[in-house]
């Protein structure tokens, strides 16, 4: 399975983008973070001209995930789970296909709106359960799991988490 994930800075100013690499890459799984549109104003239809559905967590202006897929999926959770679900940052999207559990993650950077965004960052790491859902998800299920993310939150998390 070819999964990828990639952070679009705005699926508006990239959705040609978006269509060309996946017709020249085709991974079976896509996860776009910093989608920076509502949910329901994310171009699925171009995706699917190509061959893969979607399904997307937006807000109006910042954040949002999407997933697109080659293969049905099915969402298990569009916010972390241990977060309110009126949470109102869409930076979670959680999918289970073809027997494999993967999570799409854009976390917050903690730089906006001051000390304000960075108590936000605190809090949603606090309540984080993706590492030690991951464990379940291993343990529990037998099943493979997997967290998709850009390489700098890799390494903030890494850091977070002790895992660097």
């Amino acid at each position: 399975m070819k999964i990828a994930t990639w952070n679009v800075n705005s699926i508006r100013q990239r959705e040609g983008h978006v269509k060309r690499w996946l017709e020249r890459v085709q991974p079976d799984l896509l996860f776009l973070q910093e989608i920076k549109c509502e949910t329901a104003a994310f171009p699925a239809l171009t995706f699917q001209a190509v061959g893969y559905q979607s399904d997307a967590v937006g807000q109006k202006a910042y954040n949002g995930v999407a997933v697109l897929s080659r293969m049905p999926f099915q969402v298990v959770h569009r916010t972390l789970p241990g977060l309110p679900e009126d949470d109102a940052q869409s930076r979670y999207i959680e999918v289970e296909a073809a027997g494999l559990t993967v999570i799409g993650i854009y976390l917050p950077n903690g730089n906006s709106r001051g000390e304000e965004g960075f108590a936000y960052k605190l809090a949603w790491m606090a309540t984080s359960t993706c590492v030690p859902r991951m464990r379940i998800l291993r343990r529990v299920r037998c099943r493979p799991a997997m967290r998709c993310f850009g390489p700098r939150l890799a390494l903030d998390i890494a850091g977070c988490c002790g895992w660097g």
